[in-house]
Parts: structure tokens; C-alpha cells; sequence
């Protein structure tokens, strides 16, 4: 059951990175080990919310946030900014550029194939597209 949780909560921190899920790992984890020790289901959920809720207390104490904050954008003010190609594209296809260090979808109205790693300046934005060359 413990090694179970232990995958789960490791691949919902792999995909996420909330600090929530890590506390669920290193609880699971612990709660995992401490079982080779222990006889009872009763024991081990006892000590796995022991754990937990340590875990919990040591993020509030470092003060640390259990879920990662939702970034914001104002994008009125990034165009003109430059961006770096991350997927090759022309004007006949949706590429990728990373903005702000994440992945964006771009397009670009110019003939001149854009290549992975050239830096480009954001021209428009119109909706989650940005239009760059």
C-alpha cells in the first residue's frame, strides 16, 4: 500500500513541484521504511500523519507556500521584449518561444525560418499567441 503512495505522490511532485506533494512523498516515504518495524495498519497511518503533519509544520515554520503560486503576466508591457525560440517555425506554422521561462506559442509573419535558440522581439500578442520576428 506505502510503495503505492509513494509512486503516486512522486509522480504528482514530478509533474507539479508543490511543496505539498513533497511533505506526501517524504511522509510516504518515511511511513514506507517504518513499516519493516512496525506490525500494525492502525500504527503505521498514526505515524504517517505524525509525519505529515510535521512536514506541514516545518513549511509554515520556514515560510515556505505548500502550492506554488499561479504566475501573472502583464502583457501590455512585453511587447518589444525579446524571447528566445525554443521550436523552429516560419510564418506557415505555430512555433514556440520561451517568455519569462516558460514555453509560449508564437507565430511570426516573416518568411525567414526562426531556428531554435535565436532571440526574437515580440511584435504583438493576440490572445495566448505571440506574434514575434
Amino acid at each position: 500500500m506505502w510503495i503505492i503512495l509513494v509512486i503516486l505522490t512522486l509522480l504528482c511532485y514530478l509533474r507539479y513541484q508543490d511543496n505539498i506533494f513533497k511533505i506526501l512523498l517524504l511522509s510516504s516515504i518515511l511511513t514506507l521504511i517504518s513499516k519493516f518495524f512496525v506490525n500494525s495498519i492502525t500504527l503505521e497511518l498514526i505515524l504517517f500523519l505524525v509525519y505529515f503533519a510535521c512536514g506541514i509544520i516545518f513549511i509554515k515554520i520556514s515560510n515556505q507556500k505548500l502550492f506554488k503560486q499561479k504566475k501573472r503576466y502583464n502583457l501590455k508591457n512585453s511587447i518589444g521584449m525579446v524571447v528566445i525560440v525554443a521550436e523552429p517555425f516560419n510564418n506557415e506554422q505555430i512555433g514556440s518561444v520561451k517568455f519569462n521561462g516558460d514555453i509560449w506559442r508564437a507565430k511570426t509573419e516573416s518568411e525567414q525560418l526562426l531556428t531554435k535558440g535565436m532571440m526574437v522581439r515580440i511584435r504583438r500578442i493576440e490572445g495566448l499567441i505571440l506574434y514575434v520576428d
